[in-house]
Order: structure tokens, then sequence, then C-alpha cells
């Protein structure tokens, strides 16, 4: 869908580019290494957008530089303008030019590109079709002051007579200058503060353009010590004629905002405001025709209230500021959107139209005073509520599309506002009429006159009168609960002009996809980021989002195309006609930033797309020769995402995607492509015949076209014999390149033999039967092992001389082979300030595991410092499958250490300390897997320890093992400690929504102190159990199985079933002196589960007395149990049904008792009973060498004690470990 062009401006169809006095004072650079293609120009990617348009080529070797043209498509090549050059600039693999100024039209750019020899070299685009922005809403009301807001342009978007162009870099911030009454001023800040002092004297337009990221270093000076940038007139509402706009997609300023004063006629566009101070763009105090659009606006820095965490207001209006357009601006998770009214008093007029609030919380706008016009805006997963009107203020909402918000209507003291405790201050109420928007997924929406909402209606306490038509008048008789003022029909009064005419209103069904291509930069900016569904209620600092706002930095490498003679466009030489088709971003229906549908959709969640691709590794893919048939040389591999478009043998011309999903092809996982388009082509020589393979990925692929002739791929693989010579490689149909290689037949055929298996260590074929676990000694370096260090470099080749970092490794590790990680701390969150993911699609196989390890037992610790507590900030989500950890640290992650969310991966003797949740979970990643045979399954946590997590907020969730809600079957814990965790030590924990989990395994493991942390301090406010086996109150029946396990000192219960009421099993157990924190709670608690559940061999023992009762609902035989305080009882076999409330009355109840003289040892390493603190380090005290549990004889029963025999076939009674 096109912009509209009907705005008060007639069309106009002479297309003559406006001439404009540039002042310009940079020096081009070329920087960095790219690789250049032969003489001849290849354009790679060119497009028209909203009055600008665009180029990309492929740099050209011995190019001393660049010049760029553009005309209309219909004027002859003398009328092609050159480009200021500051417009030019490089990037890693291309250059690239833009044209601004442009009004709606037909245009041809060109580019020449000037060689070392003198010579020139030129290609010209296709025609570019470029649209116009939308002037709409108040700042262009026929009503107000200027009647328009665009600043420095004419309405139909060419620069006004006279305007003078300043180019804002981070080289010329300080630097940059203008003329202002007369005299030339250097300096950003200096240049505005010059345009003050003149006010009327001098209202000539100043169109400052921001080319790369500008820093709050870049610049001279800040007026606004609360801002940063300030733009003040000398007066109220001075003509200003001002223009701040970025050029191309990646335009930004980082560490501050802007304040406007005194301004008329100011327009900002097109850029993005990140990490700013206090306000992201504040209008504070006596503006008038103030146009704010396209923009991104992010977090902001951390403010000293507590409403501040995201920064305050994105865009504030306030201070008498009138006839005001926000539109098309993206807000990415703002706290505090748009405050419209601080303390004014009187009247003043707003428009906010086109915008996305993309997961904001609140103020969409908050509204005092003001008569304010909200139009077809994407409200899309906002926690708190979308618009709100206070203080006697008039809102006309039409047209707008809904998603998620919580309440998207609200007025102080009355109807959403009135069920809670009050959102605005007690201040009075304002008023809002709707007419003709789409809610979806609202908790309240109240109107006065209409059932349509969320609740009936109701005429006295409402949030908005709902309209039948757009011309229909709000009756007085409605009137706010507090202050009593009504609606005072703005928007059908003649004498308003709302500066956008009816049928420019867009259908609300339209909505979300009209804004999420065209809000924001140009093309969606350069800024990718995917909300997850718990976002829409979470209104908390996304840490992850946050630090990749304040570490961002600009891709480009250098700004101006060419210092040297003048070249004429009219005497360049024309290599060759284009033939690349003009791919007209401006009709894509996508953005780079999101699918123009509604998030509601969407399954990529944010700390998927946080952690992909991170970092890029420059390590060449090579494929390992059949023993057969050994080389002198190795095929032509070209891997996309570790090569990108580089290459000796290959030419590529065209633009990669790393959104196009994962490929797996022989043990890689493959996440970048090559798009194939119209404008790709790849080329090639060969000196013999040759085998080509090219692998695609299978759902968005189809034909290729190679050397002219079109082919079908099978599965995604196209695999092909050519014969020596030139080859290409181009459309035939859209698709997605992922690798390719050419083997010669003088050298090995491109398809790998089966991966070695992994030197160390030895894998286990089945989770339940673990092999004896051998420790990884280092070996030689393994073709295909990679080595990793805290400071390893993710350009780094991986070898033990050349470590990579461990993100790379990651996700560059082939199936069967082995991350060495070096010894020491790595800094995790520091490195890439969002949780590890390793993807669904980067797996191993059977056989062949992907394994992370150790080396010699160095210690090795992931630590997550600096994650904020919140949901989504795992420290390592494993949701590949066939992955080993051996012998690793994970800590200080804001939820869990791991979250293990893949099939048939084994976690061996790795520990899990001070997380936010619980040090390991098994539970689901993708949240629309939503049945049990796609849940996690058949993991094996081997020999593990997990202590110290805890929850800050409710110390309720932290377990130190848990496996819940949507885990799988088949997964087992041998050899595990969980002790002093704020929760439980293990938490099996279901529920009626997800249903019952699979059947969990838990075995030879032990339990203890949970509840505190290690030192004695904590909350006790936790479950405090040792293991909780299930939950929901018996709507969720799983029968666990719990084998020769130990749970002593626990704050609560021992072993409880939690309500599970499936039919558990527990043989060999052993619980003692639970209920440290809660003396009602007993050492087993198993009540509650089924009268088919088996409890054998069973010992529980308290060194004082103790009023709690051990319970048990099923069979229980061989068994010790404890009754109200009496002492234990002794059971041969008893069928208990009433969940031991009497006690057990069978003859043989006396014939074994136990006291601490029964067990080897009733002392505790390292515990201080008075402190409560265990001070040990228990995963080596415990442990065999072989990383086996030894308790040394803690609370096992001695040889000399009758209970050495009473069990089962003259077993012992309860657990016992290997010494």
């Amino acid at each position: 869908m096109k912009m509209k062009t009907n705005r008060k401006v007639k069309k106009l169809f002479s297309y003559v580019l406006t001439a404009a006095m540039v002042i310009t004072a940079v020096t081009p650079a070329f920087a960095g290494k790219v690789k250049a293609v032969a003489a001849g120009l290849t354009l790679t990617e060119q497009s028209g957008w909203l009055e600008s348009a665009y180029v990309e080529w492929q740099p050209v070797k011995n190019a001393e530089g660049y010049v760029a043209y553009v005309k209309e498509a219909s004027a002859s090549d003398d009328a092609y303008e050159k480009l200021d050059d500051t417009l030019i600039r490089q990037y890693a693999d291309y250059w690239r030019a833009d044209a601004l100024g442009l009004k709606e039209g037909s245009y041809v750019m060109k580019v020449t590109a000037v060689l070392k020899d003198g010579k020139t070299v030129s290609e010209s685009t296709s025609s570019l079709e470029v649209e116009k922005y939308d002037r709409s809403g108040f700042a262009f009301s026929e009503n107000s002051k200027f009647q328009t807001g665009s600043g420095a342009y004419n309405d139909d978007g060419t620069l006004k007579k006279n305007a003078q162009v300043i180019y804002v870099t981070p080289e010329t911030a300080k630097t940059c200058t203008a003329v202002v009454n007369g005299k030339e001023v250097t300096g950003f800040q200096s240049i505005l503060d010059a345009k003050q002092s003149a006010g009327t004297k001098d209202t000539s337009p100043l169109d400052f353009r921001i080319v790369g990221c500008v820093t709050a270093d870049d610049v001279d000076h800040f007026s606004s010590s609360a801002e940063g940038i300030q733009l003040k007139g000398k007066s109220a509402y001075t003509e200003m004629n001002i223009t701040i706009e970025g050029v191309g997609e990646d335009a930004a300023v980082q560490g501050f905002g802007f304040l406007v004063r005194n301004s008329g006629n100011v327009e900002f566009r097109n850029f993005a405001v990140m990490a700013f101070m206090d306000d992201g763009i504040s209008l504070d105090t006596k503006n008038c025709n103030i146009w704010v659009h396209n923009m991104d606006i992010f977090y902001g820095s951390t403010g000293g209230d507590s409403d501040q965490a995201k920064g305050d207001g994105s865009v504030d209006i306030k201070g008498a500021s009138t006839n005001v357009t926000v539109s098309y601006v993206h807000f990415w998770d703002s706290g505090k959107c748009s405050l419209c009214g601080m303390s004014d008093s009187a009247e003043f007029l707003v428009t906010y139209h086109h915008n996305w609030f993309d997961h904001s919380d609140s103020r969409h706008p908050r509204i005092r005073v003001a008569s304010v016009h909200i139009y077809n805006n994407y409200f899309d997963g906002n926690a708190k509520y979308g618009v709100g009107t206070t203080k006697g203020s008039s809102a006309f909402v039409e047209a707008n599309y809904y998603r998620n918000c919580k309440n998207p209507m609200m007025s102080s003291m009355q109807g959403t506002d009135a069920l809670g405790q009050g959102t605005f201050s007690g201040e009075n109420g304002g008023m809002i009429k709707a007419y003709n928007n789409i809610t979806v997924g609202a908790s309240s929406l109240i109107y006065a006159n209409s059932d349509a909402g969320t609740a009936k209606a109701d005429a006295v306490s409402f949030d908005a009168y709902l309209a039948s038509s757009r011309e229909e008048t709000v009756p007085s008789s409605y009137k706010t609960v507090a202050g009593a003022t009504t609606y005072n029909n703005f928007d059908t009064s003649s004498a308003y002009d709302l500066g956008v005419a009816e049928e420019d209103i867009d259908d609300p069904q339209d909505v979300p996809s009209i804004v999420t291509k065209y809000a924001g930069r140009m093309n969606g900016g350069d800024f990718d980021w995917t909300f997850q569904e718990s976002d829409d209620t979470n209104y908390s600092v996304d840490t992850a989002l946050k630090a990749k706002v304040v570490n961002y930095k600009s891709s480009v490498l250098a700004i101006g195309g060419y210092k040297g003679v003048d070249v004429e466009p009219s005497t360049t030489e024309k290599a060759t006609e284009s033939t690349t088709e003009a791919t007209t971003k401006a009709t894509e229906s996508t953005t780079k930033a999101t699918e123009a549908t509604t998030k509601a959709t969407e399954s990529t969640t944010k700390a998927t797309e946080a952690t992909t691709k991170a970092t890029e590794s420059t390590t060449e893919a090579t494929t390992e020769a059949p023993t057969t048939a050994p080389a002198e040389t190795t095929a032509k591999v070209h891997n996309f995402s570790t090569d990108g478009t580089s290459s000796d043998f290959y030419m590529i011309s065209g633009k990669l995607s790393s959104n196009k999903g994962t490929v797996s092809y022989n043990g890689l996982s493959l996440d970048t492509c090559l798009k194939i388009e119209s404008k790709t082509k790849i080329t090639f020589t060969t000196t013999d015949k040759a085998e080509l393979v090219l692998v695609f990925n299978q759902k968005n692929s189809s034909d290729i076209k190679v050397d002219g002739t079109v082919y079908t791929l099978a599965d995604g693989i196209l695999s092909l014999e050519i014969e020596a010579g030139s080859h290409e490689i181009t459309k035939e149909s859209t698709g997605n390149l992922y690798y390719m290689s050419v083997s010669q037949q003088s050298e090995t055929p491109t398809t790998p033999v089966t991966p070695t298996e992994p030197t160390q260590p030895e894998q286990p074929t089945t989770p339940s039967e673990p092999e004896t676990p051998i420790t990884p000694s280092e070996p030689e370096q393994t073709k295909c092992d990679l080595y990793v260090s805290p400071s390893g470099k993710s350009t780094a080749a991986g070898t033990q001389n050349a470590p990579m970092d461990l993100l790379t490794a990651i996700n560059s590790i082939s199936a069967g082979y082995t991350i060495w990680m070096e010894e020491g701390t790595y800094k995790a969150y520091e490195l890439y300030g969002a949780p590890i993911v390793i993807a669904e699609s980067n797996s191993g196989a059977e056989g062949a595991y992907k394994t992370i390890s150790s080396i010699n037992g160095g210690t090795v610790t992931i630590d997550f410092s600096g994650m904020a507590e919140l949901g989504s900030n795992r420290g390592i989500v494993l949701d590949g499958s066939y992955w080993h950890f051996y012998d690793i640290d994970i800590c200080n992650a804001g939820d869990n250490g791991m979250l293990l969310s893949g099939d048939n991966n084994i976690i061996e003797l790795c520990q899990f300390y001070a997380n936010h949740d619980s040090g390991l979970q098994i539970s689901r990643y993708n949240t629309s897997a939503d049945t049990i045979d796609l849940w996690p399954s058949n993991n094996l946590i081997l020999n593990c320890t997990a202590f110290d997590n805890k929850d800050e907020a409710t110390c309720e969730n932290a377990d130190g093992f848990a496996a819940k809600l949507t885990c799988g079957e088949g997964n087992v814990f041998d050899g595990c400690i969980s002790y002093c965790n704020s929760d439980d030590g293990w938490d099996l924990y279901a529920k009626p929504a997800t249903g019952s989990t699979g059947v969990v395994t838990i075995k030879n493991s032990v339990a203890f102190g949970n509840g505190k942390l290690t030192n004695g301090e904590g909350s006790a406010n936790g479950d405090m159990n040792g293991f909780k086996l299930g939950g929901s109150n018996k709507q969720c029946p799983t029968p666990h199985v719990v084998t020769n396990c130990i749970a002593f000192n626990n704050g609560a219960t021992g072993f409880t079933d939690n309500g599970n009421g499936g039919a558990v099993t527990l043989t060999n157990c052993t619980s003692v002196n639970n209920g440290m924190y809660n003396a009602a709670k007993a050492n087993y608690m198993c009540y509650r589960t089924s009268k088919d559940a088996a409890y054998t061999n069973l010992l529980s023992f308290a060194e004082k007395k103790t009023t709690a009762t051990d319970q048990f609902l099923g069979t229980v035989s061989h068994t010790l149990y404890h009754y109200k305080g009496v002492g234990t009882y002794w059971v041969n076999n008893w069928l208990c049904t009433d969940g031991a409330k009497t006690k057990y009355s069978g003859s043989e109840g006396a014939d074994y008792t136990v006291s601490a003289s029964d067990f080897v040892s009733t002392q505790i390493p390292g515990y201080d009973a008075a402190t409560g603190a265990y001070t040990a380090d228990y995963h080596s005290i415990f442990r065999n060498a072989d990383g086996s549990i030894n308790l040394s004889g803690l609370y096992e029963v001695s040889s000399d004690s009758p209970l050495y025999t009473a069990g089962t076939q003259n077993t012992a009674l309860g657990a016992s470990f290997s010494k």
C-alpha cells in the first residue's frame, strides 16, 4: 500500500529538482579491506522510498572513488544532478548512495567509478518509484500558524529555496558549518544556538543530515543539560524552518536527545534516538507546527524515579506546544511513549497517526487539557494502557488496531481506572470518543453506551463513548466522574481543521501491515529485534534489548565517495546497460524489523533472535576428503554463514540474509544465505569437468538457473556435473542459497565422509543407562575440533594457538567434534548482552555429539553477571539435540542457568549456581510446542551440582534442578547434588494448562539445606523441599521414579508428591531432619498420589522429636516411617489408603527402630548448625574421582546396624553410595 498523496497540497507534475546551497566539510576516505571486483560496475540493490532513493554496488578494483547522480526517469542524461559526496558511504562489502529531497515520481540513479588510470566506468539503475511522506494532522492544519511542519522542505518533498544542508557525522559534528545571520558558525549545537540568537532576522531553512551514528562525545557541546541538543527560538513560536533527518537506513544519535522550545516549523525524520538522557524528543514551551515522523526511538537512560527504568518520555509535548503531528514513529518497548500536556491550562492540538507502539508500556499518549486526534496507530502488545485522558482533555480515537493492549482507553478516576488503585495521580478525567477501532486481547474496555467492550455499558463510569459514525457528536449528558467535563466534539466542529480528510483514514484492518512497513526509518532501519509473546504483558526492562541498544555500533566504514577532479556525467563511459531489475523496496510487504502481520502469529522468540548470528566466524568451512582418494587440493567450498560474499574463486553479487531460517547440511548449521533475486549473480571458472553442489532451504526455494538452464531442486539441493569454462548462477525463482561447492575431477568430491567420533569423552548410548564417564583430556588438535578462551575472537581460527570466542564456536562446531574451553571465566553477558541460544537446528547426531568440555579439569566458568532478573534472561538455552556439556560451571544468569529444551543431550559434571531461577530446568523453549511429544526428552543430567540459586523477587522460583510444566519423556537425573537453593532441590511441578509431564527418573542423588543459601541467609519463603515430585491437586498425574536418594536438613519436606496424583515409585531413599524451617513438614509427604504408588526400603530419621508424621498413599514395604513425634514404626507391607493419618498397627511395628548410631556418620562436613551455613565445596568432597557421589557414610546405614539387612532381599534400608 502506498503512502497517501492528497495532503492539502496539489500534486505537481513538473519534476524539476530544486537547487540547494550545500555546505559540507567532509573528506572522503576508504576504510578497511573490501574485496573489489574487476573493472565493470555491478549494482546489487536499488529502490525508491519516501522522497528518496538509493543504490548499492560492489566495490570496483582500482577505483579511486565514486560519484553518484540522480535524474527524473523521463529526463535526458543531461539532467543528471550530482549527489553530495557525503551521501556516498562505504560498508563492509558494498557501497551505497542516497538521493534525498525528491518529490513523488520516477527517477534513475547513476554511479560512476573513477579508476586510478583516470578512466571511468558507470552503471545506471532502472526506474525507481519515489513516494511522498504522509503530511497529515494538526501540524499541517490550515488554521495553524505556519500551516506546515516540513521544516527546511517544501510540502512536495523538495528542499526550500536557499536551504543550507549541513552534514552531521561522527567526524563533522564539531566542525560542520553554516551561515547564520551573515556569519559562518561551526558545530552542530553552535549553529542552532546562533539560530536562536538571530530570531526572525534569519529564517533561512537549515537541513541537518545525520550520517552514521553520532554519539554524545561527537557533538561540539549541549545547550540542554537534561536532553542534549537544544533547538530554541528567540521568542514564542519563532519561525525556524529546520529539518533534522537521517540519511539511509542506519542514521542514529546515541547518548542524547533533543529539546525544542519557542520554535515553529521544525521536522525530525528518518533517524534513531538511542540511550537518550532524559526525554528522547521533548517539545517543551511554546512550539507550533512540529512534525516528528518515521523515527526509531529506543530506550533512554534509567532515571531516578521508579517509572523511569526505560528512560523518561520518548516524545513529550507540553508547555503550550500546539499543532504537532507525531506519525510513523516506531517506539521500541518504550516505558512512557508520549506525555501530552504537563502543567498546561489551555487547549492545544496534537495528532498521533500510524505509529507503531511496539510493546511499549503506557502513555500512547497520556493527555492533559489537549484536543488530540489518534488514528491508524498499531498498539502492539502493551502491558499497561493505550490512550489515557485527564484534566478535561478530549481525544478522538479512530481506526486504530489494538493487539493485546491491556487497557486500550482510560479516563482518570472512572471506568477501568476506577477498578484499580488509579493510574493518573488522582487527576480529573478526560473524554474519549472511539470510532471504528479493532481491539484484540484487551483486559478491560468499558463503553458508556455500548456492550461491545469487555463489560456491559456504564453511562457513568466508562472509558470511552463508542460512536456509530465518524460524524456523530458525543451528547453533553456524558461527563467525567471527576471534574464533570464533557467531550468538546472538536473533530466535528468547523472551527477545527484536523489536517486529514476522511478518505485518507486507512481501514483499521490494514493498519498492522501499513504501520509495520512504513513506521521507523527507511526500510525498517538496521536494528533487528523480535519480541516474544511473554513481552505483551511484561513491562520490565528487556536487558538484552537494552544491551544491544547501548552497545549499538554503526556499520558505516567511511563517508564520502570521491575527492578529486569533477567528473561530468555526460562524458563518462557506460560499461554496459544494467540488466538488474528495479527491486523496489517500496512495494515489499515486510520490513527488516518484522513481518507485516500481527505479532500474534509470530513464533520467533526474543531470546532466539537476540543471539542468532551474534558474531561471525571467518573460519572457512571445509569438507574432509575420503581416505580412499586423497587429493592435493580441496573443493571450492563457499559457506555464506562464515564467508559472507567474499571469495577468491566465486564472483558473488547479491544480498545476504540471516532471518530465513537455518539449514543443516553435512554436520554444518547454516544460518546465513544469499537471497536469490533478480539482481543476484554468481560467476566462476573451472579448468576441467566439475561437480557443482548448491544447498538451499527447501521451504523457500524451488528452481535455479545455471548457465541459462533451469534446474529444479531436489529437497533443496542441486548436484550437477558441469563442463570446463565460465559459469553463471542466476535467478529462475526466488530462493535462499546457504552453501555451494565446486569440485573438479582432479579434486576431492564435495560430499564429506561421516565425521569421526569425538576423541573425548565417549558418549553413553542411552540416557537412562549412562556409561562410566571418562574425564576428557586435551587431545592433539583434531580436525574440526575448536578451542575457545575467555578472550577469544570471533575471527580467530579456533586452534589451540588462536582460540575463538565461545558463541562463534557453538555456531561453527560440526557434529562429532569438541569445543575445548581453556580455563578461566567467560564473561558471557558482557560479551554478548543476551542469553546464549543453541538453536534447535544446531544439533549433533546419534553417535556424533557436539561436545563442550573443559581441558584436563581446569575450572571453566560461564558467567552471566550483569543480567537483570527476568524470565527471558536464561544463561544458556540448549534447544539443540545431541550436545554433551562436560565439567562447565554456569552462574549469575537472570533466570535459569540453563534451559534444556532439546532432546538426547548429556549435561555432565557441571555446576549451576547463583542464578535467578532454577540452576537447570528441562522445559520447552518454543511456546508453540503444545504437546508432550514436542517437549524435551531423553536428556541425561549426570553428576551435576546446583546451589545458591535464588530469585530475588519472591525466593519461590529458584530450584536447584527442575523438570517441570513442559518436560517430555525419558529425562534422567543421576548422581546430582542440589543444596541451599531458595526454593526446592528438585521441582517436577505440572499444571492443568499444559497437562502431565513425562516421567522423570531421579537416582543416586542428594538434596539438602534447601530454603536458604549456603551462608545461612534467606527468607525461607520458598517451598523448601528436597524432592518435589509434581503438583496441581491430582490433576496432572505422572508416575515419577526416585531411587537411592537422600534428603536432609531441607526447610520443608524431604520427599513430597505435592499433589501429583500419579503412581510414584520411591525406592531406597533416606530422609533425615527435614522441616528445618517448617516443623509441620515431615520427611515424607506422599499422601496425594495413587493407591498404586509404591514405597520400598525407605528410612526416616529425626534427631530431635517432631510432631510431623510421614504420610503415604499406596503400598509401603520394608520401611521405617515416623509418626507424630512418637518415633518410627516398621512396616513389612502395608497398603495405606488414608494418607497414614492413622498409626500402622501391624504386630511387627516395633521390630526395627533407628537412632544416630545406626549410621556410619551423622556429621555434615562444613555445616554450622548455629548459623545454618554450609561452607564446604560439596561438588568436590561428596564425589569420587569419576564424579559419582560419595558421602563418606553420611546418613548411610552401617554394616553393624540391624537395618543393614532389613530391606527387601536382605539389603540395607535407605540410600547408599560407592566408596
